[in-house]
């Protein structure tokens, strides 16, 4: 999925983390490091770097939390 240009890039795991707890998935710094590990990598997708600092879109950063939740959005 392509990311809107006017997005802005969340950048490195402890903005992602805050990102994604304020939208309601809490989660560590310390676990976003891991799960983006080139080891692990089942983090949400990466859209390149700023300097050594992964860049997240929100967007796609909140369909992999959502996905990873397992709540159907299209429930009744």
């Amino acid at each position: 999925m392509a990311t809107d240009a006017s997005e802005k890039f969340i950048a490195g795991y402890r903005a992602l983390a805050e990102f994604l707890t304020g939208e309601g998935f809490p989660v560590s710094q310390s676990t976003m490091t891991k799960y983006c590990s080139p080891k692990i990598d089942i983090g949400p997708p990466k859209e390149g770097y700023w300097g050594k600092l992964p860049l997240f879109s929100p967007t796609r950063s909140l369909e992999w939390a959502r996905s990873r939740s397992g709540i159907n959005e299209h429930a009744a």
